[in-house]
């Protein structure tokens, strides 16, 4: 599978190629370093200089939500399993770091806001709920929100924001943390693992049990009432039916790719005790985290998500969830995902709720 969608192939962003005539990601001008560094190659091109210039008006804005000096934040859906990786790999740096915590809905909202105010953020190449790229046909017409793929990626966590930087998705904090992931085993585990487990947990959940679905939005209760709010004004689970292609078919096929996912790990780890960057190795690497992170929900493993998140217990979950876990769990794929975050997954540095001392005034 191609990687070429996801890399820093595309030329320079618009402003870029108009000032300096650029044709990489390098800014060829002070101004568009200063208000672009080259994350506007990744917007679709009749929205990037609406963007630029949304983002040059709302200074003042990110001025007020820029961290204080040796803080992140990190902004994310608390349940997602993509933010986990950001969490772990931020956990293993050591970094100080509080969380920006909104239920699904809300958090589509905070993300843009921070992609749009901080250089950067535009970057991310991870794939997201409602890329055209993951769906088995085409959207239908009225399907606004999936026809425009580029425009949800505006959304999509999770974001690391530091006072002179931004981390724009869980493969830049994976190498934040000074581990690697293969370029084809990143590929395959954010387009393939990630979505498959995404697309098989929310339906076995949307189907069972809904109130687990509120329980892990793990937000405070004025979060939960925006929350609630959302899903009546806009029906949002019908929604996300749609962006992640949820089916009995498509979900049957998830099934199948997950466990084929399994022997495929399961292989390579009888010939190493590690993935390491995904093609094997004697120590714990990117891969390692990112493959334990991503299918986590399907295992729940001991510290899964290190009390950030109302992780449920096993007879919570829904019948065919737990049926899963149970098959995956006995496998050598999912015994190692258990010992990684048994031995591995080390409390967040300072991790708490976001609070107003976290954030400069000036």
């Amino acid at each position: 599978m191609s990687t070429d969608r996801y890399r820093d192939l595309r030329p320079g962003c618009w402003l870029c190629t108009a000032l300096g005539g650029a044709t990489t990601r390098t800014p060829a001008d002070p101004l568009c370093a200063k208000l672009c560094g080259g994350d506007m190659t990744l917007t679709p091109e009749p929205l990037a200089p609406l963007l630029w210039l949304l983002r040059l008006l709302l200074t003042p804005l990110r001025r007020l939500l820029r961290p204080c000096v040796h803080q992140c934040v990190l902004v994310g859906l608390p349940y997602s399993h993509f933010v986990e990786i950001a969490r772990w790999s931020l956990a293993l740096s050591g970094r100080r770091f509080t969380e920006v915590k909104m239920p699904i809905g809300p958090a589509v909202v905070v993300a843009a806001v921070y992609r749009l105010l901080f250089r950067g953020g535009l970057s991310s190449s991870s794939s997201f709920p409602g890329d055209p790229d993951l769906l088995s046909k085409p959207a239908r017409r009225r399907d606004f929100v999936l026809h425009f793929g580029g425009l949800r990626r505006l959304s999509s966590v999770p974001l690391i924001v530091f006072e002179d930087r931004v981390i724009p998705d869980s493969w830049s904090a994976i190498t934040f943390a000074g581990l690697a992931v293969d370029a084809e085993t990143m590929v395959r585990l954010d387009k393939v693992v990630g979505p498959r487990v995404r697309q098989l947990a929310y339906f076995y959940i949307f189907e069972e049990n809904m109130e687990l679905y509120e329980k892990v939005q793990s937000c405070s209760p004025m979060m939960m009432r925006l929350f609630r709010l959302n899903e009546w004004l806009f029906d949002t689970t019908k929604l996300m039916r749609r962006m992640m292609d949820m089916s009995n078919e498509t979900v049957k096929a998830a099934e199948d790719v997950i466990f084929a996912e399994f022997d495929r790990v399961g292989s390579l780890l009888e010939r190493h005790a590690y993935l390491g960057d995904g093609t094997g190795g004697d120590a714990f690497g990117g891969a390692d985290l990112a493959f334990s992170a991503l299918v986590g929900w399907l295992l729940l493993p001991p510290n899964f998500h290190a009390g950030a998140v109302n992780v449920p217990e096993v007879d919570e979950m829904p019948s065919n969830c737990q049926r899963l876990l149970r098959q995956l769990r006995d496998t050598r794929a999912g015994k190692h995902v258990v010992h990684c975050y048994q031995k591995y997954r080390v409390p967040a540095h300072g991790f708490g709720e976001l609070r107003p001392e976290d954030y400069r005034s000036t």
